[in-house]
């Protein structure tokens, strides 16, 4: 694998909250020579497009189209449309890993090649090589 989409709950999460999550889970796979791409980074660009979410979603599945890997950081149980779309894109195709804080209420994990559980950012961000080298064998 050498490129990753990662996929992440947008909608009502605290930006302060995701940002180190996400830069971890990148860094983490930039460690391991995997280039990851995550819509949360070029935010700002997208905004600055008056981009709509079907235009976000095309643009999301556009490059997941072009990505070996999906990276799911699921840090509640509250559903998020996009990233089931962005699953469901994946699903049967390419390896789909979930990194699940709270998996109560959704099938999200049974949807994975891979899931892993965590607690603290810490925790999410030390269970991706694992994950990895795990669906890599």
């Amino acid at each position: 694998m050498k490129t990753a989409f990662i996929a992440y709950r947008h909608t009502g999460e605290d930006p302060a909250v995701l940002e180190p999550m996400l830069t971890g889970v990148r860094q983490s796979l930039a460690a391991m020579g995997i280039e990851a791409y995550c819509t949360f980074f070029v935010e700002e660009e997208l905004q600055n497009k008056s981009m709509n979410a079907r235009q976000i979603m095309e643009h999301a599945f556009e490059t997941i189209e072009s990505r070996d890997l999906l990276f799911v950081v699921q840090a509640g149980n509250l559903k998020s449309e996009g990233m089931l779309m962005e699953v469901g894109r994946f699903f049967g195709r390419k390896p789909i890993i979930v990194a699940t804080n709270q998996s109560e209420g959704t099938y999200l994990p049974s949807m994975a090649d891979y899931t892993y559980s965590w607690q603290t950012p810490e925790e999410l961000i030390a269970g991706v090589r694992p994950a990895v080298e795990r669906l890599s064998k």
